[in-house]
């Protein structure tokens, strides 16, 4: 972000990113984790979720909180996570446990952190887990969102209504979830699967477009995207490129079970750099 690194590590910490000197580091002295998961920014503020059920935005210059809003009654087993800026809106999830998972996805107002709305995402059926998993995208005057029993909503991003769901995949059991993580390719929003499929589906209707199956195993982490291309790491270890337009396979890193990989892709311009347990990799695109 500018001339600073953020890095969440259960405090939030921003490093100049020419000398590696730690600019600033945030810690809300009241509760806890609000570096435990994943960032979001528009350059002038940083959004993050915590461990405690809180929002919070703080000033991307100095570290500043500029708010911090509740999410949940809950603060002891609801995480509000994956925090997503867009136009003025940000969108975070949350999860919340133990047992059968449950939770959803609220939307605040990015300048005051006042709640613009928020809905519970339920179950698809009786004793199956539903809350909110991975990060919403936006497209249009949409929201997108996946649940944990495996099902993708279009939600308002007005008022937080159905415009649209998807139906459970058919191999999926009566109380079997699915953890999956959305992009957005264009018109296509592009959902990975702990099955090993990829399915791409119209951002507009939520309807099936494609799906592959590379048959290398679970994908357990963010796909990253470049033009119509995604890229991503499945849990043996291996990174593919996928054609979103067409869901096409370009390339697996490695024909065989086991590979080396096991984040997914940061992109460059002719290259991908992957982190995996020997080290850190480049990987031609």
């Amino acid at each position: 972000m500018n001339d600073v690194v953020l890095y969440p590590d259960y405090d939030v910490y921003a490093f100049d990113r020419r000398t590696g000197v730690l600019r600033w580091r945030f810690r809300d002295s009241t509760t806890t984790g609000a570096g435990y998961f994943r960032l979001s920014t528009d350059s002038t503020r940083v959004y993050a979720g915590s461990v405690s059920g809180y929002a919070y935005a703080m000033d991307a210059a100095t570290g500043a909180q500029a708010w911090r809003t509740r999410i949940a009654t809950d603060t002891f087993y609801t995480k509000v996570v994956n925090p997503v800026v867009n136009a003025g809106l940000v969108v975070v999830t949350y999860p919340r446990g133990p047992g059968v998972g449950t939770g959803g996805v609220a939307a605040l107002d990015a300048l005051t952190g006042a709640v613009r709305w928020q809905r519970e995402l339920p179950p698809a059926g009786a004793g199956q887990p539903s809350g909110g998993v991975g990060r919403a995208v936006f497209y249009g005057s949409l929201v997108i969102v996946s649940s944990g029993d495996g099902r993708i909503h279009g939600l308002d991003r007005f008022t937080g209504t159905t415009v649209w769901v998807t139906t459970r995949a058919p191999w999926m059991g009566a109380l079997v979830g699915d953890i999956r993580f959305l992009v957005l390719v264009g018109d296509i929003v592009a959902a990975s699967s702990t099955n090993q499929s990829i399915t791409g589906l119209d951002a507009a209707t939520g309807v099936e477009r494609w799906t592959v199956n590379p048959g290398r195993g679970s994908i357990l982490d963010q796909m990253s995207v470049s033009d119509s291309t995604l890229y991503l790491a499945f849990l043996t270890y291996q990174v593919a490129s996928i054609d979103a337009r067409r869901g096409r396979v370009n390339w697996l890193s490695s024909a065989t079970t086991d590979g080396e990989f096991s984040t997914f892709p940061a992109i460059a311009e002719t290259a991908l750099y992957v982190v995996g347990p020997s080290g850190f990799y480049a990987l031609r695109r």
